[in-house]
């Protein structure tokens, strides 16, 4: 019979090759490219204001699901499949994200422009 290590980490940590700087993932645990590794800064502000613009555009559809489903629910009408409310911390909470998400948009597009490098 085998005898088992009690001691040993039953999750090790990855190595450098596979570590969270190297290749970030979401809650979802999918790696995903980041903006940062672009070297010209010009395209990697805009990979930036793409992303940020991407989230935004998701949390607005969240909240109007979640609205069309209150609506739906309020006149006793069927609702549609993949509609449902969400409690009200989290459509607040989803309210401040894209605040906060536009904001730092517009500060990012508002900063110093930079020239193109010559050829």
């Amino acid at each position: 019979m085998a005898d088992i290590d009690h001691k040993a980490d039953p999750h090790p940590l990855p190595n450098e090759t596979f570590s969270h700087e190297a290749f970030p993932t979401n809650p979802l645990a999918r790696p995903y490219d980041v903006p940062d590794a672009i070297e010209d800064p010009q395209q990697r502000l805009l990979a930036r204001l793409a992303g940020i613009h991407m989230a935004v555009n998701v949390l607005t559809g969240l909240l109007g699901n979640s609205e069309t489903f209150r609506d739906r629910q309020s006149c006793a009408q069927p609702t549609e499949p993949g509609e449902w409310p969400l409690p009200p911390t989290c459509v607040e909470g989803l309210f401040l994200a894209v605040h906060y998400l536009s904001q730092y948009a517009e500060s990012l597009s508002l900063g110093p422009v930079m020239a193109p490098e010559p050829v």
